[in-house]
């Protein structure tokens, strides 16, 4: 809770000076990779023998709340992301931001079931839907519109409709582990499923 104090003291200011900067509002992005480590009591203590306690879900969402609402007061859209397996969606689309980022390669049923109710309780939420790794630096794009059929079945959208406006296609966590060249290649891919998408 200390670092994450820290953290929204400083975040609105940081993020209003950039847009001033830029001359336009900002996008934010929280990342939260280890949330699931976090809930699950998975994180190691110093030792490395032990386990953190895990910490409880709405302790979590108050913390990822907080974090939300500092970040809007700068930004136009704040965003959440958790690329692991299981993000514990109960805990992450409870924290009011606007667009959830996700890697959604190996979902099945019921993780989609979640997110198509976070999605439809409010009409402006955002799925961004990872479907491509930064070691896949040589990415298919047929491969790639296949998985994003298999995401508009999970979220239940008709195979031949537009995709959704509030819609985005990324990759799954971030390209730091691909090549510059790579990093091209796999948004050039996204981009070109998306228009080929109706976006």
């Amino acid at each position: 809770r200390d670092i994450a104090q820290s953290w929204t003291a400083g975040v609105g200011d940081f993020v209003r000076g950039t847009a001033r900067l830029a001359e336009r509002p900002v996008a934010v992005q929280i990342d939260e990779p280890c949330l699931a480590m976090v809930l699950d009591g998975e994180v190691p203590d110093e030792s490395g023998r032990h386990r953190l306690d895990p910490v409880d879900g709405q302790r979590a969402r108050g913390v990822l709340a907080d974090a939300v609402d500092a970040a809007r007061a700068g930004g136009e859209l704040v965003a959440l992301h958790c690329c692991a397996d299981d993000p514990h969606l109960d805990v992450l689309g409870a924290a009011g931001a606007d667009a959830l980022s996700l890697d959604v390669r190996a979902w099945a049923g019921g993780r989609w079931d979640e997110l198509a109710a976070w999605c439809d309780a409010a009409p402006d939420r955002s799925p961004w839907l990872g479907l491509v790794g930064a070691d896949e630096e040589e990415p298919d794009v047929a491969d790639l519109a296949r998985r994003f059929a298999r995401a508009r079945a999970g979220l239940d959208v008709a195979e031949d409709s537009p995709r959704p406006a509030d819609w985005a296609l990324t990759p799954a966590c971030g390209l730091a582990g691909a090549s510059e060249n790579g990093q091209w290649r796999i948004l050039r891919a996204l981009a070109g499923v998306a228009d080929d998408a109706g976006a």
